[in-house]
């Protein structure tokens, strides 16, 4: 072998040495994906929750099955029947159907009832429980007697034996279940019965608005308050609570009261004695500005 040759082979086997040797692989099946065990016993266990659930919800259990119903005993009998007869649930309703939000809005439509919630108790029983409006005054008009809430609202035609102050109004109105009267004055005069009954005040016996709608209250003690119209009313109000915490028996010295101008209050003494002789009294001093005067 000769030099060159020698030479030639060495170059040829640093050329190999240097480039890369690139495999030949053969193309081999993907392996298989073995389900394991703990996935098959997640979709089992998916399945029988799925299959339980509706075992449940079809189950007579949980149709409706109890309606139970509080607030009654403050309505009277043909009031209570009415509300059992609203409270009707077809047979076989599921419990999570029955239309609860519906049938509270009905009740809250009729004249006597406040508020109502309905709520669903599993597995079968759907739970009423309505407030009766509270009758705070008795309206009187064209010879009727209607009872008021403390909103003024129509609940019913007056019952014999409740006793609350009376507003009679002269006006021509006519008195709806479930709607405040016609006349402006009376849920303002609502308002402020409530504000005297809180403070020490006597009791107020009757209300009398006039076709003019001014305000004449009658009280308990016999004294005639004049208030005319609605103007300055709160301020009106504060001050016969104020007579009365000053002077309690006021009643007992006073005939009238004027208070249509609550800066200048006047008042009318009682007659004392046969001879009709008029005594001579004054109105506890104005908590308001304004002077007090007095008429004999």
């Amino acid at each position: 072998m000769t030099r060159q040759n020698q030479a030639n082979r060495k170059k040829g086997k640093s050329r190999r040495e240097r480039e890369p040797v690139i495999p030949i692989r053969k193309h081999s099946p993907p392996p298989r994906r073995r389900t394991s065990g703990k996935r098959i016993l997640q979709v089992m266990g998916v399945l029988l929750i799925g299959s339980a659930l509706g075992t449940i919800y079809s189950s007579p259990w949980m149709h409706v099955r109890n309606i139970t119903i509080s607030g009654l005993s403050r309505l009277t009998p043909d009031e209570a029947a009415r509300v059992q007869t609203l409270a009707v649930i077809p047979l076989r309703t599921h419990i999570l159907n029955a239309p609860a939000r519906d049938l509270a809005a009905i009740l809250r439509r009729l004249p006597f009832v406040a508020n109502s919630d309905v709520r669903r108790k599993l597995p079968g029983t759907l739970e009423i429980d309505v407030v009766p409006r509270q009758p705070a005054a008795i309206l009187e008009c064209r010879g009727s007697r209607w009872e008021l809430d403390s909103r003024g609202i129509v609940i019913r035609q007056a019952r014999p034996d409740v006793k609350l102050p009376v507003i009679a109004v002269d006006s021509a109105i006519d008195p709806q279940p479930g709607q405040a009267p016609e006349e402006e004055t009376v849920p303002l005069l609502i308002a402020g019965l409530k504000k005297l009954v809180s403070s020490s005040c006597t009791r107020v016996r009757k209300i009398d608005i006039d076709q003019n709608h001014d305000i004449c209250l009658n009280m308990d003690d016999g004294v005639l308050i004049r208030l005319g119209q609605t103007d300055d009313l709160e301020t009106k109000l504060a001050l016969i609570a104020h007579i009365y915490q000053e002077t309690p028996k006021i009643g007992q010295e006073v005939e009238s009261m004027d208070l249509r101008s609550p800066d200048a209050p006047a008042c009318t003494p009682r007659v004392v004695g046969k001879q009709s002789r008029r005594k001579k009294v004054s109105l506890p001093s104005n908590p308001h500005p304004g002077d007090t005067s007095t008429t004999g």
